[in-house]
């Protein structure tokens, strides 16, 4: 059994105490899955549902951030936000002997902590291709963050593992390493879902499917379908847009405007096979879900509300 050594309590720190109130609880450890991947539990602050703040691929500053944040930190009663990968632009720091250095410190303090710390909920990350080594033989980086946020537990970062679950009631939420599935990770996803009562929500940086950007890119589809994982909702970034679409029966929110939005095309009226929706602004997407609920809303850097989408199974 695993005990995590992460202390979670959130204070609220990188944002005007006008905006941020006393700070939340965070989630604390569970006992350790079956597959040995950090299991963690957070009671919802509502009974119908959660609601999470997505957004992704903010590894670098961007002029729009300071609004970015603002806008998030006003959103009411945020179960969690979930930061979707590609945390660290152009790539993430070493840390050979799993301690991060004066440098290594210095780039997760401006990447990391300055752009997504402090923003009133536990912010649940996960590691995107810009996260990992990519050469064999070169120390890990996902541990480097990893023990960056438990040395800050002044911000609110939450990332034990590249694969962990958190247990809302309502709803669990399992985050996978997209960049290495395999049968390990399935099990973790497997042993979270089944027999859960609530809705089943999968995180992880590259996309189910997406269209203008990253849309040849086909990882996560086989291996859902290859160890028999149909989440109820699948959350990711990598694509640089904001998108939703409904692939293989599983709604795809895509958020990955975080820091360098692309210039492409807007949907309607060019979307692909299965698309709803898509824009190129800078923003976020809030994300609603409950035993009745599936609710799916997309705002700009400012909060301003782009679309919004509800499954048909929602309340009136």
């Amino acid at each position: 059994m695993i005990r995590l050594p992460i202390a979670f309590l959130l204070v609220a720190a990188c944002a005007p105490p006008s905006v941020l109130a006393a700070p939340p609880a965070g989630p604390r450890a569970a006992l350790a899955l079956e597959a040995g991947a950090p299991a963690l539990v957070r009671p919802p602050l509502g009974e119908d549902y959660i609601q999470l703040v997505v957004l992704g691929d903010t590894g670098e500053p961007a002029d729009f951030q300071a609004r970015l944040r603002a806008s998030i930190a006003k959103e009411p009663s945020k179960d969690g936000i979930l930061v979707v990968g590609d945390l660290v632009y152009p790539q993430a720091p070493p840390c050979p002997d799993g301690t991060p250095d004066a440098a290594a410190t210095e780039i997760l303090d401006e990447r990391v902590g300055a752009i997504i710390g402090g923003l009133g909920a536990p912010t649940y990350l996960l590691i995107g291709n810009h996260d990992v080594s990519r050469d064999p033989g070169e120390p890990a980086r996902a541990p480097c963050i990893t023990a960056w946020a438990d040395a800050h537990p002044d911000l609110g970062l939450v990332m034990p593992a590249t694969a962990y679950t958190v247990d809302f009631g309502v709803a669990i939420l399992a985050v996978v390493d997209t960049n290495a599935l395999d049968a390990r990770q399935a099990r973790v996803v497997k042993a979270a879902f089944d027999g859960h009562p609530g809705k089943k929500i999968l995180a992880g940086h590259h996309v189910l499917r997406t269209y203008h950007d990253k849309q040849r890119q086909d990882v996560v589809r086989p291996w859902l379908q290859r160890h028999g994982i149909t989440p109820d909702v699948y959350l990711n970034g990598h694509a640089h847009v904001l998108q939703l679409g409904i692939y293989d029966g599983i709604p795809a929110v895509t958020s990955g405007t975080g820091a360098d939005p692309r210039d492409l095309a807007t949907c309607p009226p060019t979307c692909g096979r299965g698309q709803l929706w898509g824009r190129s602004d800078p923003g976020y997407a809030v994300v609603r879900v409950g035993p009745r609920r599936l609710e799916v809303v997309f705002k700009d850097a400012d909060g301003r509300e782009l679309y919004r989408w509800r499954a048909k199974e929602n309340r009136p």
